[in-house]
């Protein structure tokens, strides 16, 4: 073939003509575009060798984490100022992926399960541009797994980077079954675990990088305080002594309050009395009977709702049927552990209000069997004159619980009056059902009678609270009044 064939044959293969154009020429052609495959192969760069690589990268133990550090080496000048503050925490790649990994062993021992890790979490080292830069976190969904990314600045307070990493962890634990959406996190889980290991294990999971080199081996100082000992001890007897004292010194936060906190209360002191309360309440949570069992349910639910608290009702259906059964629950919880009244939290005129509603509990009623019950406001007058057997002792006793939870919550110049309403019923439910060897012949009369008393003691009872509620009056000065 003549030269200048060749050269028109070449340079139509490596602008991709088709070899059909020269079916003489087939086997030259392929011929071509192998050679310039192999001359692209591996004389041109590859598409990734034009993607930036981090300086320095670690993946941990289990393979779930990838930690990158994208610094030029050497610490950067916030770092170095910010080295002897105990608040803050220089971080190093090649510690990282250990220190994730140990904050993931300790969250597994909180929440129990052997499930196997699903997404893997990148965690991005740079350099911090100012004290209070933020921690974001980053969640992507493929075609059978979330992943996710953690950019850190390489100085961060302590604090704040252990609640991201359990943050992440969460996620990774809510989203293993490939949500369509991630899940939606309550502050209140993120916070009390935080708290939870840090408590306990802050010096085992916050790996700082080593400060000083001796014969070319780095060496972290400890210094040891007898002092600072003695309380670490007595805290070790006591873990929760440092909640016990914020949570005795502060007004009660609610259930509510804890479900959807306000800007307010996530700042000053007011944060300090968040987290501590996050931090009794996942530590309440987690020593109930299938406590652990049912926040990883909980966890598992989160995708599927757009409020947490559905979650965490379904989750907890043995012992939730409704946020109130929740919030009575934590209030109990909250004074047995401070062993301090909860400090009220209504007004007066709130708590007049409070009272009447828990005088008229709502109940379900069938106007017909093929319909759906529904929801109707009944006095304790009527539950005692026209109720029943079981149905009205379990009202009654409800009532009696409803009031024990009230009763930290009120207004103390309303509780006198609740103490009369509870007795009112106590002393129902004794004579109601009468014991002995007469008890046949005595439960009619008995019965009635009792019905008759219980009623016409809460007429009056009723009488004197709207009339207080009116004035706002003390109770103790209207039943002075009266006496007169």
């Amino acid at each position: 073939m003549p030269l200048a064939n060749w050269q028109r044959v070449r340079a139509r293969a490596v602008l991709g003509s088709p070899a059909r154009s020269f079916p003489h020429l087939t086997h030259l052609t392929c011929l071509t575009h192998l050679t310039l495959f192999v001359f692209l192969t591996f004389a041109l760069p590859s598409p990734a060798q034009f993607l930036p690589v981090p300086a320095r990268s670690a993946t941990s133990l289990s393979g779930q984490f990838v930690a990158q550090d994208w610094r030029p080496r050497g610490p950067s000048n916030l770092a170095l100022g910010l080295s002897t503050n105990s608040q803050f925490v220089c971080l190093d790649s090649a510690l990282l992926s250990v220190s994730c990994e140990r904050i993931k062993q300790y969250l597994s021992s909180q929440l129990g399960g052997t499930t196997p890790w699903a997404g893997k979490i990148f965690v991005v080292l740079h350099t911090a541009e100012y004290q209070d830069e933020p921690i974001v976190v980053t969640s992507e969904r493929f075609n059978d797994v979330w992943q996710y990314r953690l950019d850190l600045p390489d100085v961060t307070e302590r604090a704040k980077y252990v609640r991201a990493i359990v943050q992440v962890l969460l996620l990774e634990m809510a989203n293993r079954s490939v949500p369509a959406r991630s899940a939606d996190l309550p502050l209140w889980l993120v916070e009390g675990l935080t708290r939870q290991i840090l408590a306990s294990n802050e010096l085992e999971i916050i790996l700082p990088p080593p400060n000083r080199m001796a014969n070319n081996i780095p060496i972290n100082s400890a210094y040891f305080d007898s002092r600072r000992a003695d309380s670490l001890h007595s805290r070790r007897d006591d873990p929760m002594a440092f909640v016990r004292n914020v949570l005795r010194s502060n007004a009660f936060m609610t259930f509510e309050q804890l479900s959807w906190p306000v800007d307010d209360q996530l700042t000053g002191d007011q944060r300090e009395l968040f987290c501590c309360s996050a931090q009794l309440f996942v530590l309440e949570l987690l020593r109930m009977k299938d406590g652990q069992s049912c926040l990883r349910e909980m966890l598992g639910q989160l995708p599927q709702y757009y409020n947490w608290q559905l979650a965490f009702l379904h989750a907890f259906r043995e012992a939730f049927s409704r946020p109130l059964d929740v919030e009575k629950w934590w209030t109990l919880r909250w004074v047995n552990f401070t062993g301090t009244q909860a400090m009220h939290t209504w007004r007066i005129a709130e708590s007049w209000q409070r009272l009447g509603e828990a005088l008229r509990p709502a109940v379900q009623v069938r106007a017909d069997t093929n319909q759906l019950p529904g929801h109707v406001e009944v006095t304790l007058q009527t539950i005692i004159r026209d109720w029943d057997g079981e149905a009205q002792r379990s009202e009654l006793q409800s009532r009696l619980r409803e009031f024990e939870l009230l009763r930290w919550r009120l207004d103390p110049r309303v509780v006198p009056l609740l103490d009369e309403y509870r007795q009112v019923i106590e002393i129902f439910l004794k004579e109601s059902k009468p014991s002995g060897l007469t008890a046949a012949l005595r439960k009619t009369a008995a019965v009635r009678n009792a019905r008759e008393q219980a009623v016409k003691h809460l007429d009056f009872l009723d009488a004197r609270r709207l009339a207080a509620a009116a004035n706002s009056e003390p109770i103790a000065d209207i039943k002075k009044t009266s006496s007169r």
